[in-house]
């Protein structure tokens, strides 16, 4: 049987800067799954080539070798429900930020995870991956955006900003029969963004799943590389979800809404984007008052 990482770790001979590195994987698990040598090393002081001597003292070949093996375990607790933090109940949340809640500038601590968050996920998603995602939505017949449960408040916003721009956008919202209905007729022709946070929907894996067997291209927006509907991704995004309080934090995923509508906006045609706005407002026009 193979040894768990922590036997590893524990079996191995390690210096005390390996021990200090050991500590750093073992407590941040899921982030070490997308972290490069440069990003562990620079988080915690500590030199590139001592990251990687710290995974060949484990036996293995360099950093991505040990990483992969990482990866591998955080989806078997995935799949289980255990040892995640993503999977924490929002009682369980709660009982870990109440550091965060007694400071007296709640202002500065909310600000201080949101910037993590912005530059954690901007590390791991470069501006030509949102250009990969807006070509995607453009080029393609129907775009139907995907977050029942727990995502159902973001599938709602990214809807509802696409469909300004584009035509054919349809929202997915909620997980039972009705809304399946739209689903059925996907092909390779179309698209669809899977939005998925924790506690992950057994429902989004379901759906990524069959759109897959579609031949459709699949968006995916998650916190993790992990994530279960993120092996069926033609695009991932991983967005830094991090909270003072005991639910995800929707900031970057609603930034992330917007950055693709501005990119949306630049590429396609002004004139048309133009007279649908016009078409827009004829529907829905501002409520003020006629001059007299």
């Amino acid at each position: 049987m193979r040894l768990t990482l922590e036997d590893e770790i524990r079996r191995a001979r390690l210096t005390k800067t390996s021990r200090y590195i050991a500590d750093f994987v073992l407590s941040n698990l899921s982030r070490i799954c997308f972290m490069t040598t440069y990003e562990i090393s620079r988080e915690m002081g500590v030199s590139d080539a001592s990251v990687v001597r710290f995974a060949q003292s484990l036996g293995y070949s360099g950093f991505a070798d040990l990483q992969k093996r990482i990866q591998a375990a955080v989806s078997v607790q995935l799949e289980n429900g255990n040892g995640s933090e993503g999977q924490m109940a929002p009682s369980e949340r709660l009982e870990r930020i109440i550091p965060y809640l007694a400071s007296d500038d709640l202002v500065q601590s909310m600000m201080k995870v949101m910037t993590r968050n912005f530059e954690d996920t901007f590390k791991r998603n470069s501006m030509e991956k949102i250009g990969q995602i807006s070509k995607c939505l453009i080029g393609s017949r129907r775009k139907f955006i995907v977050g029942p449960r727990g995502s159902q408040d973001l599938a709602f916003v990214y809807a509802n900003l696409f469909a300004q721009a584009l035509p054919g956008v349809y929202p997915v919202l909620h997980a039972d029969a009705s809304c399946f209905e739209p689903l059925l007729n996907i092909d390779d022709k179309d698209c669809a963004l899977i939005i998925s946070f924790p506690r992950y929907s057994g429902a989004v894996e379901r759906i990524t799943s069959f759109i897959k067997k579609s031949g459709a291209a699949r968006i995916v927006v998650t916190d993790k590389v992990t994530a279960p509907p993120a092996k069926n991704a033609d695009i991932l995004i991983t967005l830094g979800i991090d909270n003072i309080s005991f639910t995800n934090s929707r900031v970057v995923a609603v930034f992330l809404a917007e950055l693709i509508l501005a990119d949306i906006s630049r590429k396609i045609n002004s004139a048309e984007l133009t007279a649908r706005m016009k078409k827009f407002d004829e529907l829905n026009p501002l409520d003020r008052t006629e001059p007299r």
